[in-house]
């Protein structure tokens, strides 16, 4: 059974190796084993978990390179949200848990996650930005605001592409084994399981019956 304390140990545990994760590839631009660690918490455990990996490890990692930056809380929310995008899965697909970790469909299934998943964090990362560009552009006319969106989506999402072959390499090659891992060292969450019905007087008596 999961209590308060066992998923403060999971957040703390998992949004560590989300710092060293980003720390140990920082000199190859825009690649990240940051990616795989947020997801994986999501993936996992679940949509508060993984938004606390993803927040805890942001503020961390910029707190420690760049100090107190006001960039700081709109990329920790951006940070967050992909954990909370990647506990959805949880709860969509019950990677790991219902459905087999191994196997051609689910690796083919990780791969094209890991393409959304890597270019929807771009845009999401460009438009916070962007958003805190225009606070210090207040004046700046709207085609100019919209113009500069455009080209820092743009401009990112080419910038992105090693990463998004990276990723996609490594969700199919690590996703399974980890999650198979986890599963049979009994530390992933017990799956939903959906609540009996009710039967009528008639039914319950006939089953009864039955069972006589």
């Amino acid at each position: 059974m999961r209590t308060p304390a066992h998923d403060t140990a999971i957040v703390l545990g998992l949004a560590g190796l989300a710092v060293v994760g980003r720390l140990s590839l920082i000199a190859i631009p825009n690649v990240s084993l940051s990616y795989l660690v947020v997801f994986l918490a999501g993936a996992a455990y679940g949509v508060r978990v993984g938004a606390s990996v993803g927040l805890v490890s942001r503020v961390a990692v910029d707190l420690m390179i760049s100090g107190l930056n006001p960039i700081l809380v709109p990329m920790a929310f951006v940070e967050a949200s992909m954990g909370f995008f990647a506990g959805l899965l949880h709860r969509r697909t019950n990677l790991g848990q219902q459905r087999p970790a191994s196997g051609f469909h689910t690796r083919v299934l990780l791969l094209a996650i890991a393409i959304v998943y890597t270019l929807l964090y771009s845009v999401l990362a460009d438009t916070a930005d962007w958003l805190f560009f225009s606070v210090f552009l207040p004046n700046a006319p709207s085609v100019a605001r919209t113009a500069l969106w455009a080209t820092l989506v743009l401009k990112g999402l080419i910038f992105m592409v090693p990463a998004v072959f990276f990723n996609a390499a490594v969700f199919p090659a690590v996703v399974p084994p980890i999650l198979n891992a986890l599963r049979n060292a009994g530390l992933l969450p017990e799956p939903a399981s959906a609540p009996l019905r009710r039967l009528t007087p008639v039914a319950d008596a006939a089953l009864g019956d039955a069972k006589d």
